[in-house]
Parts: C-alpha cells; sequence; structure tokens
C-alpha cells in the first residue's frame, strides 16, 4: 500500500512537472528580461538562455511523459516489462540530449555546466536502473522458459 501512494504521489508530480515547464515556457522571456535587468547582467544572456532552454523542453516534456508511463504501468502491475525498459531508454537518452544542449551553452555561459553534469547523472542513474530491469526481465523469462522445458 506503502508503494502505490509513492507512485500516485510520483505522477502528481510529473504533471505538475509538465504543467510548470510549459507555463515557463510560455514566461520565460519575460522571466529571463527581468533577471538581466535585476543583476545587471549581459544584454545578450536572455537569446542564449531562451537558445537553451527551448530546444531542451521537448526533451523534458517527453521524458516526463514517458516517467509518467512507467509509473502507470508499475500501478497496474507490469513492473519489469518490455514497456518500462523502452520508456526508461528513452528517458536516459532524453537526459543525455539536455546535458549535450546544455554543456555547448556553457561554453558562453558557464553555469549550464551544472545542470549539463547534472543532465549526465541522471541519464546514467536511469541508464544502471534500465539495464537492472532488463536483467531481471531476462532472468524471469530464463526461469520461465526453464519452467516450460521441464513440463515438456
Amino acid at each position: 500500500m506503502k508503494a502505490k501512494k509513492s507512485l500516485t504521489f510520483s505522477l502528481v508530480v510529473v504533471y505538475i512537472s509538465i504543467v510548470a515547464l510549459l507555463s515557463l515556457a510560455v514566461a520565460l522571456p519575460w522571466l529571463v528580461t527581468w533577471f538581466v535587468e535585476v543583476k545587471n547582467k549581459n544584454a545578450g544572456l536572455p537569446a542564449l538562455i531562451m537558445l537553451t532552454c527551448y530546444p531542451c523542453l521537448p526533451f523534458s516534456i517527453y521524458a516526463l511523459l514517458n516517467i509518467k508511463k512507467v509509473i502507470k504501468n508499475c500501478l497496474s502491475g507490469l513492473v519489469f516489462g518490455d514497456s518500462n525498459i523502452a520508456s526508461l531508454k528513452k528517458v536516459c537518452l532524453c537526459s543525455l540530449a539536455v546535458a549535450v544542449i546544455t554543456f555547448v551553452s556553457a561554453f558562453f555561459y558557464p553555469p549550464f555546466y551544472v545542470i549539463s553534469l547534472a543532465c549526465a547523472g541522471c541519464a546514467l542513474s536511469i541508464k544502471v536502473t534500465k539495464d537492472l530491469f532488463a536483467a531481471e526481465l531476462e532472468k524471469r523469462r530464463e526461469e520461465l522458459y526453464e519452467t516450460v522445458r521441464e513440463e515438456l
């Protein structure tokens, strides 16, 4: 029961994150301009930030939609399945794409290195999780194969 509540909470967080990302995408020009004015930063910074954030947006939304799919599968009882493994692979690739985009932008605005490193770390964590899921699924398939083979 505790796991189901945690998964449900995670699903709510995913929905909130999607809405927050879309809201930030709409408000980004205003927010970045305000930040530059308040902090007396370079006038070219808003363009750089928007040229970094907007290409990252589709990857972020797609990753969240795949996380939602994994959570819904887990709530339905399907944890170690091909669908979850494929979804985790997509999330990993999206994290890597954002890491590359922010890494390139970091040459012009160094704080993006932190974001790039965080995304690369997330990609690694997700890849390890995906590989563990795949190993467990393979183990279960082999056990099932052995059981069927013994019955024949």
